[in-house]
């Protein structure tokens, strides 16, 4: 993947933050970022702007799929695709039960 000059300048920034205050970034259940120290020790993110972090956001609820394409998050659409599949395949012997009776 091609990352502009301007985001490689941040995401530079973000590696010697981390290599500066001895931290790193793990993925806990293989898709939740935490922030890990050398002791292994979970570490809190820096306080945001307000309490409650970045809040809940209605196209995000609503357009999950928009969402996390964007981000390109495609655990998430592994994970839509196969509750699709499943709830399919639960209709469909639902109906052909019904139809049996």
């Amino acid at each position: 993947m091609t990352v502009s000059a301007a985001m490689q300048a941040r995401l530079d920034k973000i590696e010697a933050h981390l290599n500066e205050h001895n931290l790193r970034f793990e993925k806990r259940y293989g898709f939740y970022p935490v922030l890990k120290s050398n002791s292994n020790d979970s570490v809190k993110p820096l306080p945001t702007r307000r309490a409650t972090g970045s809040g809940f956001s209605w196209i995000a609820f609503f357009f999950s799929f928009a969402v996390c394409t964007q981000i390109r998050e495609f655990s998430f659409l592994h994970f839509k695709l196969l509750s699709i599949l499943l709830q399919h395949g639960f209709m469909s012997s639902l109906a052909k039960t019904l139809q049996l009776v």
